[in-house]
């Protein structure tokens, strides 16, 4: 009879131990869903991300009348007016626009952009002075999100107007236009508001 006591209270202990690990494991469960969820100010600002990141990817997709230039090389993208034939280089460091119906060979390009890497330790503001640009002629515009640093120079034919930019701390990207005119546009102010690296 004592045999049966034995094996009836050592059953009782495989459930009561099996019980305390059921319920810790429950208990572990039940806090990390608790801790999982968001209370509703949470809640409010994981959707108003979400929505912030929508209209970005939606202000990236092509707008109507524009084409979309990208650079795998420097990894940035810009968008241009449909009015606009682009004319690129073999090496990806440069490339230039024309407009419709001018882009016959011999035709100056109406926009002309080109990649540059900054000497170590030079500024953007020092980089443009080496072309005997006073600091005087170097002015700070913004388009969109971007700064640009504006300078102009007399190449003969007559000034080249130009807009350069950092796409990261040591690439610059510069767009310039022959034209008077042509910067003061709102195709070419899209253009340069449009510039994103990827």
């Amino acid at each position: 009879m004592i045999n049966i006591n034995k094996r009836g209270f050592g059953m009782t202990r495989i459930i009561i131990v099996v019980l305390v690990v059921a319920l810790a494991v429950l208990g572990i469960l039940y806090l990390q869903q608790i801790q999982g969820q968001k209370t509703p100010e949470e809640k409010g600002a994981d959707s108003t991300a979400k929505m912030q990141t929508e209209a970005a990817k939606n202000n990236e997709a092509e707008k109507p009348g524009l084409a979309t230039y990208k650079n795998n090389k420097y990894k940035f993208q810009l968008q241009y007016s449909d009015n606009l034939v682009l004319r690129e280089t073999a090496n990806s460091d440069s490339f230039a626009f024309n407009e419709k119906g001018k882009e016959e060979a011999g035709t100056s390009a109406l926009i002309t952009a080109a990649v540059d890497i900054l000497p170590a330790g030079t500024t953007l503001e020092k980089w443009i002075g080496s072309f005997d640009i006073p600091a005087s002629g170097i002015s700070k515009v913004a388009f969109g999100k971007r700064q640009y640093l504006k300078w102009s120079e007399d190449v003969g034919l007559g000034n080249v107007i130009s807009f350069s930019t950092l796409l990261d701390s040591k690439t610059v990207l510069t767009i310039s236009s022959f034209s008077d005119t042509f910067p003061t546009t709102a195709a070419f102010k899209e253009m340069l508001s449009s510039v994103a690296s990827f």
